[in-house]
């Protein structure tokens, strides 16, 4: 065993695993706010802050 070699590093697979971990949650997140956020605003945009009422079925 050479003890004065220089230091082997450990492999820096979790590093990955979390970066890409992490940038999925990210494209979670930004999904989410496409499906539940900008409809929203469309919709307001569009109705410019008029209401609209319940028809009978």
């Amino acid at each position: 065993m050479d003890m004065g070699g220089p230091a082997r590093r450990r492999p820096v697979a979790w590093r990955r695993a979390v970066a890409v971990l992490l940038a999925g949650a990210v494209a979670v997140g930004a999904v989410g706010v496409l499906l539940v956020v900008v409809p929203g605003m469309v919709v307001e945009h569009d109705l410019a802050g008029a209401s609209v009422a319940a028809q009978d079925g």
